[in-house]
């Protein structure tokens, strides 16, 4: 039976990244919908945004006007 301090131990641990080069492959590991992840996205194209200047008065996406 482990004691306290093993015990503590196994909770405290990080827990390990996994790295998966697509979407399919994180399902196929065991990934599922409501559990948290992260991502970095490479190769994809940017916009450009307008300045402060340009949105003065703009709703945020989402909001009604009233």
């Amino acid at each position: 039976m482990p004691d306290q301090s093993d015990e503590a131990a196994m909770e405290s641990a990080e827990p390990e990244w996994q790295v998966f080069e697509s979407m399919d492959k994180a399902i196929n590991a065991g990934w599922a919908p409501g559990q948290s992840f992260s991502f970095i996205a490479t190769n994809v194209k940017g916009q450009k945004i307008l300045n402060d200047e340009q949105t003065r008065g703009s709703l945020p996406l989402g909001s009604t006007r009233r």
